[in-house]
């Protein structure tokens, strides 16, 4: 393989791996904001009883006013930050040295990335600490870089920064944490030693250890880990556009005591080996596509025998069985798009050409096409069906699955253009793999 096809293939690997880890982030949120509407419906005598779908209410609102105010396009304004840039227009700190410079490493990145610097607003922030972040989403997007890394860093490293902030932006990575914001909401208030006493007072002292282990332990592990792919995404990205060399430069000196295994970023030595690793095309690092296709094939023989074990050894009739292996083209159909879409922003890259279709790889490729299409179907059908369920939790939820399948199509098409579509395409595929998941499990246990 070519130096830069292994590295867009490290890229789409680590995509991957941060869909998969959001995934399981989002079924634990969910979880607990199910084990706490269904506590709150339960307890006799609380003053919410029967409110219990207000958590839902809580974070479907507060995630619209997240997304508003991180779209906006208003110039923001901050005691603690000075913008250099908005919306193209150089602000009247321009003049300063520091600014300056920010703008020489800004457009010089702007220019090698392919990306458009009126789409986004530069600030510095007056802290001493070497750092920077990414922030909004749409036209609202900004890149702040504190004023302790503007001084430190030499130009190289100060491109490399902006670089590693750019493919944050790219990958959409605030998108999701705008979701595990509006879905935390609720939950942080049953976290902490406050939110044990209060539980274990309101509901009992097991289910205050519980609601303890999971706000306060599965959940933050899960969101770090996630984190620390984000981080290692973003410094490939950098390190493919060639500010791999800046960028070890700047980790050398980092600070180290708030990153490392259980943190939100990795340990600067390991970022900075996996740079070297990135800049030498290591292709250890890439998952196998014929692993991949493997691992498919046998999913959709283990649902076959899941099929077959209900229909012979449960007794169950095959019509009663079509709904489960439905709802098993539902989960595969998901996971093809989990697994296939990361990474399709590679397309804004601009580093491999368009080569034609070879005869010989067409054929393999509309048998894919063709088995997605049928997968997609079922899940459609399977949806519906399991509207009908005698569970009737259940049923709400196949219904908002079959509604968010069918805008599959549009949320795809539209997320190459908007951020709020990306995210609601991406939003809709990890629904169809907990929906299908349930419906698969309810043909086991009683849900």
């Amino acid at each position: 393989m070519k130096k830069v096809d292994v590295q867009l293939s490290i890229l789409t690997t680590l995509a991957r791996k941060q869909k998969i880890a959001n995934l399981v982030l989002l079924i634990v949120l969910l979880s607990t904001l199910w084990l706490i509407q269904t506590k709150i419906d339960a307890q006799e005598g609380f003053f919410l009883q029967g409110w219990g779908d207000l958590v839902y209410w809580i974070a479907g609102i507060l995630f619209l006013l997240l997304w508003i105010g991180l779209s906006s396009t208003d110039k923001p304004r901050s005691n603690k930050s000075i913008v250099v840039l908005h919306q193209g227009v150089i602000d009247t700190h321009g003049n300063d040295s520091d600014c300056i410079r920010l703008l020489r490493a800004y457009t010089t990145v702007t220019k090698k990335l392919g990306l458009d610097p009126e789409k986004y607003t530069l600030m510095i922030r007056l802290d001493e600490a070497k750092n920077a972040f990414a922030t909004g989403l749409n036209r609202g997007k900004t890149i702040c870089v504190y004023l302790g890394a503007l001084e430190q860093a030499s130009l190289d490293e100060l491109e490399s920064i902006l670089a590693h902030e750019f493919g944050h932006t790219v990958n959409k990575d605030l998108a999701f944490s705008v979701i595990r914001a509006s879905l935390g909401c609720c939950i942080s208030l049953a976290s902490g030693t406050l939110g044990f006493i209060i539980v274990w007072i309101v509901w009992g002292f097991w289910s205050a250890v519980l609601f303890y282990f999971l706000t306060s332990l599965a959940i933050p592990m899960i969101s770090n880990y996630a984190s620390r792919i984000t981080e290692t995404f973003a410094d490939s990205y950098a390190t493919i556009h060639g500010f791999g060399p800046g960028l070890q430069s700047f980790l050398v000196g980092l600070d180290f005591k708030k990153h490392g295994f259980l943190g939100s970023h990795p340990h600067p030595t390991v970022r900075i080996n996996h740079i070297q690793k990135v800049l030498d095309a290591d292709e250890g690092m890439i998952s196998d596509k014929a692993e991949r296709r493997a691992w498919f094939l046998l999913k959709i023989v283990a649902i076959c025998l899941a099929g077959a074990y209900l229909v012979y050894f449960q007794e169950n009739s095959p019509e009663s069985v079509l709904p489960f292996l439905l709802a098993g083209g539902l989960f595969l159909s998901a996971d093809s798009m989990l697994n296939s879409t990361a990474g399709s922003w590679q397309t804004t890259l601009r580093l491999n050409k368009t080569e034609k279709m070879q005869p010989s790889k067409l054929v393999p490729a509309l048998f894919w096409m063709a088995l997605f299409l049928c997968l997609f179907a079922s899940g459609i059908w399977a949806s519906y069906l399991f509207m009908s369920s005698t569970s009737v939790a259940l049923a709400f939820v196949a219904k908002v699955c079959l509604i968010a399948w069918l805008a599959k199509p549009v949320t795809s098409l539209l997320g190459f253009v908007n951020d709020f579509f990306s995210t609601a395409s991406d939003i809709t595929t990890y629904i169809a793999l907990i929906t299908s998941l349930l419906m698969m499990a309810s043909y086991f246990v009683s849900l």
